[in-house]
């Protein structure tokens, strides 16, 4: 489909029209005993973030919406949240309908990192890490300066495996029939502009590494700040999920970005 030209609008519509359409090929197929879904973190963290207490840490018990005005709600700029927090109601929805005929888990990833097998890969977050150990400053979602909650695609995509084979009750867990999986290897929240330029720096010791804006044109310092946690606490204990070191997909994301050409390294004299 061409799309209706309303971005905000097709992609709240991408996420619930192609799930129903999914959760109709499921119903069909009599077969069919679990529904994965990778819906994401924006459905379980979101606006609230700003006024809790330093050192709260988001759990399955958490979703985007809670607390937050349907006028803020609603806004444009919250349609991809908005959609992940519709779908996975409707998902459980569906599950619950089926009477016992399948069950549905969702996973809750944020910013999907690892190593890069194709050009084609290349965008969001493993491009501004690839840009940073190139030399040059970030492009998206803008040139400033953020917090990344990294989690390696390896162990995302483990994680979906042991969800799909887990006899465990996830509906009667805590938080319910998600889990958050984020917090990679132990570690929450890493400043770009410095905590994954240090990564960088000592596994690259040589390169001339990029920086991210922090002040804007008109002259003003950004405020670059995060106060809660993430960790995948739950995955751990329920699915025996893994996580590796975040260090490691870093260092990953960098190495395949030279071997496949998408950055050259500026060295040091």
């Amino acid at each position: 489909p061409l799309g209706s030209g309303d971005v905000a609008r097709d992609v709240y519509d991408g996420g619930m029209v192609g799930t129903k359409n999914v959760i109709d090929a499921i119903n069909a197929s009599g077969s069919v005993k679990r529904m994965i879904y990778t819906s994401s973190m924006a459905a379980v963290s979101g606006a609230k973030g700003a006024s809790l207490p330093k050192g709260y840490e988001w759990t399955e018990t958490d979703w985007a919406s809670d607390d937050v005005s349907p006028e803020h709600w609603d806004h444009p700029r919250n349609s991809y949240a908005k959609s992940k927090v519709d779908t996975e109601h409707f998902i459980n929805a569906a599950a619950d309908a089926s009477v016992g005929l399948w069950d549905t888990i969702t996973m809750n990833p944020a910013m999907i990192c690892g190593p890069i097998l194709f050009k084609a890969q290349v965008g969001q977050w493993i491009e501004q890490i690839g840009r940073l150990a190139g030399g040059l400053e970030p492009s998206w979602p803008s040139k400033y300066d953020m917090y990344y909650n990294i989690i390696d695609v390896r162990d995302l995509v483990k994680a979906h495996r042991l969800a799909a084979e887990s006899a465990a009750d996830h509906k009667g867990s805590h938080g319910g029939n998600r889990y958050v999986m984020h917090g990679s290897g132990g570690r929450s929240a890493l400043r770009f502009g410095t905590d994954v330029t240090v990564v960088i720096k000592e596994n690259f010791p040589s390169f001339k590494l990029g920086e991210p804006a922090t002040v804007t044109s008109a002259g003003k310092t950004i405020t670059v700040e995060s106060n809660v946690l993430n960790d995948c606490k739950k995955a751990k204990e329920i699915l025996r999920a893994t996580i590796r070191p975040v260090e490691d997909t870093i260092r990953d994301v960098v190495e395949t970005s030279i071997e496949l050409g998408i950055i050259t390294p500026q060295l040091h004299a």
